[in-house]
């Protein structure tokens, strides 16, 4: 089949019928009329069998499934884009089928389908000479530094307050709070996998921290993780989080560790690590 632009037109058509099924042998026959001694070229019985596909299915339901493809809830920019190109596919979006003109309409099909709001202000935004590659690539380039931005704050470790007045209950209760999650204690051995912190989106965060506020106020470390967990698990749910809860870690060498880690998936992401680095990231990232 490699070198079917090479053999005569009729042995052209023979490799052909000997590739497809015996399905669409009989369709080439008895439904389209196209006997095996016809003498159209391999492109043009192509192009038969693409037409009469395509009538199977009514045109204005084809169209109206084109118009009303919008981006699933949780669905990935690639597979909604997959999915937009293999309805366009279906539809004659221009009469000569005009790249220009099919550019133009997939571009606000596009724009009509993602999600994401601030994703729909870059691309309202971006010159109207851009071309159907620039928006797919702003859409990509949108989503791969959303992922990762998101995955470097949720397990980047809070700041300190460096202010000298003495932490209060109420202070302890808002750092904690301000992570998006539930704060479930547990042992150092329990602790997961870099592999399954990212898949899991699990929060980390020292409960040291916490410990040393509270001492100086007197409070009991028992009676203040009591105390703020409902509060953070309500948190949690009002952000519709797709995460996990934040677990909290003992072990000051664990959350170093993760430290370490994430600083080299920000080198990663600025283009500045080795290739160990990058070997590093994607073996555990993925």
């Amino acid at each position: 089949m490699l070198d079917l632009q090479k053999l005569p037109q009729q042995k052209q058509l023979i490799q052909f019928r000997m590739a497809v099924s015996l399905d669409v042998q009989r369709i080439l026959e008895h439904t389209l009329g196209i006997a095996p001694d016809i003498s159209l070229t391999v492109t043009e019985v192509l192009d038969a069998l693409q037409s009469h596909f395509k009538s199977q299915r009514n045109e204005a339901l084809r169209s109206r499934e084109l118009l009303c493809c919008k981006q699933a809830d949780g669905e990935s920019f690639s597979d909604f884009y997959v999915r937009l190109k293999n309805l366009a596919e279906e539809v004659d979006l221009c009469t000569g089928n005009a790249m220009t003109c099919t550019e133009i309409q997939l571009k606000m099909i596009l724009l009509m389908g993602v999600r994401d709001e601030e994703l729909i202000q870059r691309l309202i935004s971006l010159d109207t000479g851009a071309s159907l590659q620039d928006v797919v690539t702003c859409c990509r380039s949108f989503e791969a530094t959303r992922h990762t931005a998101s995955a470097i704050h949720s397990m980047a470790s809070p700041c300190k307050s460096s202010g000298s007045k003495p932490a209060t209950r109420q202070s302890s209760g808002s750092k904690l709070a301000a992570f998006v999650g539930g704060g479930r204690e547990f042992a150092e051995s329990e602790v997961p996998t870099y592999r399954g912190v990212m898949k899991r989106g699990i929060l980390l965060q020292e409960l040291s921290g916490i410990r040393e506020g509270v001492d100086k106020r007197g409070y009991p470390v028992r009676d203040i993780a009591k105390d703020l967990t409902p509060m953070v698990l309500t948190q949690w749910k009002k952000s519709n989080a797709q995460f996990a809860p934040p677990v909290v870690v003992i072990d000051r060498s664990v959350t170093r560790r993760i430290d370490s880690f994430w600083k080299k998936v920000s080198e990663v992401v600025r283009d500045r690590a080795t290739k160990a680095v990058k070997e590093f990231v994607e073996k555990n990232m993925t």
